[in-house]
């Protein structure tokens, strides 16, 4: 257990290192600037990568196991009982899609960015629950196109022609923090 940790530990400095070479690289040769608050940086890169290796080492010890064993019991449900087994798997995809989005922090950090930035217009819990209820709806659809066998293409082009209409209509501050948001949850 304390090995897997470690791996997961130097992972996680793995996938970090060359997100800070390329800032100290453009900090220090691009601007030509000391950091304002090194004191500052340094903590919280300290906070950071225990944090992450911690988050990982939970979905993969707790979180990814559990998925697996219900999926497969849902899937299992759907081959035996194809209707009702079928409307539990995408009940689970979408609810498990939402859940996942609506625990995102980054998500989070965002939402109340957009807060502040808004005045308060713009609600966090608003905010998040949209995004999410978006992900699990697309996740939804993801599936039954694969079980329909649709292809991807003709799919996507719908989609872009809705959002460029949604957009044409909608205020600029409010497309940004729409593909602000939606860029935080790929990763869901």
């Amino acid at each position: 257990m304390i090995a897997h940790a470690a791996r997961v530990l130097l992972a996680v400095l793995r996938d970090l290192l060359p997100i800070a070479v390329v800032l100290a690289v453009f900090q220090g040769a691009l601007l030509r600037r000391p950091l304002r608050r090194p004191a500052r940086v340094l903590i919280g890169l300290c906070m950071l990568v225990p944090g992450l290796a911690l988050v990982l080492y939970g979905l993969e010890t707790l979180v990814f196991p559990l998925g697996s064993e219900v999926a497969g019991t849902l899937t299992a449900a759907a081959g035996e009982t194809p209707g009702a087994g079928v409307a539990w798997l995408y009940l689970f995809l979408g609810v498990l899609g939402f859940a996942a989005a609506l625990a995102e922090p980054v998500l989070t950090a965002v939402a109340h960015r957009a807060a502040q930035l808004s005045a308060g217009t713009i609600r966090p819990w608003g905010l998040r629950v949209a995004v999410a209820s978006g992900i699990g709806l697309g996740a939804c659809l993801g599936l039954l196109r694969m079980r329909l066998g649709v292809p991807l293409f003709p799919l996507l082009a719908a989609l872009f022609v809705v959002l460029y209409l949604q957009a044409r209509a909608t205020p600029r501050l409010v497309i940004n923090l729409a593909l602000d948001a939606g860029v935080v949850t790929i990763a869901v």
